[in-house]
């Protein structure tokens, strides 16, 4: 019976973070990698995650036509969370008149896990620019091509940085 509430409430809650709640993204993606074997708490991991989202029903996001003309995209990257694989986790958010419209975390799908938290958040960098560029290429074909004015992307991992700046520059 509680195996079958946690495979019952999952799925919603990732249809919720998927679309509206970016706050759960990262919560409800650790929660249904358990889903095959649910224990005790997990049970408690998604009746927590249900009072979470009653108690916050009034946030909201809310874009403004006076915002930022920028595609601004933050990531980052947890290097070698997962215990049984040795996976790293990435996470992005993008952002265009200064309200997010695209998130998301994921194991890293990577040929070998990464050796380093640089590695990892390159390859983060890497994968989330490639979204930019895709959600910049659909706001061109939506017609909204001269709304996005530049794409910024933010980084906080020092070797990261003058990585990219060491191939740029």
């Amino acid at each position: 019976e509680e195996a079958t509430f946690c495979r019952s409430t999952v799925p919603a809650l990732s249809h919720a973070a998927t679309w509206t709640r970016p706050d759960l993204k990262r919560s409800v993606g650790v929660l249904s990698r358990c889903m095959h074997d649910p224990k005790k708490g997990h049970l408690l991991l998604s009746i927590h995650l249900l009072r979470h989202v009653d108690c916050s029903t009034v946030w909201r996001l809310e874009h403004s036509s006076a915002g930022s003309a920028v595609l601004q995209g933050h990531m980052d990257a947890v290097h070698a969370d997962c215990h049984d694989t040795r996976r790293s986790t990435e996470g992005w958010c993008w952002e265009l008149a200064d309200c997010a419209i695209s998130w998301g975390s994921r194991t890293q799908k990577s040929m070998k896990p990464c050796r380093s938290s640089a590695e990892a958040e390159l390859v983060a960098a890497n994968s989330s620019l490639r979204d930019g560029v895709g959600l910049s290429n659909s706001s061109r074909e939506l017609g909204q091509g001269a709304r996005v004015k530049r794409i910024a992307v933010n980084e906080d991992d020092s070797a990261c940085i003058k990585i990219l700046e060491s191939r740029w520059t």
